[in-house]
């Protein structure tokens, strides 16, 4: 995991580390674990987003954020490719930490800092 998009995104996090508590791919809260158990974006195992982030002051809330490297691979037509586009991962993780969280999520792709705001 360590691309630089993951970089770009972990970059912009620390500096509200204070406010927030930052987990990469997996988490040691014991309802997100379990909320993730099947939430495999391929079928077969447990959801693991980039980031999961959770703030201290408030833990009915997280931002599941999910990363891909590529540009063309941020949201498919139909929004059902989990394992190959970022907007379609952060909404399938979604989707299970949803039934007991709010979740706010975030689909990053690209390796530089630019902010693409056309779509």
């Amino acid at each position: 995991m360590n691309g630089k998009t993951e970089r770009i995104v972990r970059t912009h996090f620390e500096k509200y580390k204070r406010e927030l508590l930052i987990e990469e791919q997996i988490s040691d809260n014991p309802k997100i674990k379990k909320l993730l158990s099947s939430a495999s974006k391929r079928g077969y195992s447990k959801g693991r987003p980039e980031f999961i982030i959770s703030f201290k002051t408030n833990t009915d809330l997280l931002i599941v954020i999910e990363c891909k490297a590529d540009i063309q691979k941020h949201e498919s037509p139909e929004c059902d490719n989990y394992a190959d586009y970022a907007v379609d991962g952060a909404l399938l993780y979604t989707s299970y930490l949803s039934k007991d969280f709010d979740v706010l999520a975030i689909a990053v792709s690209g390796e530089t800092k630019r902010v693409d705001r056309s779509g």
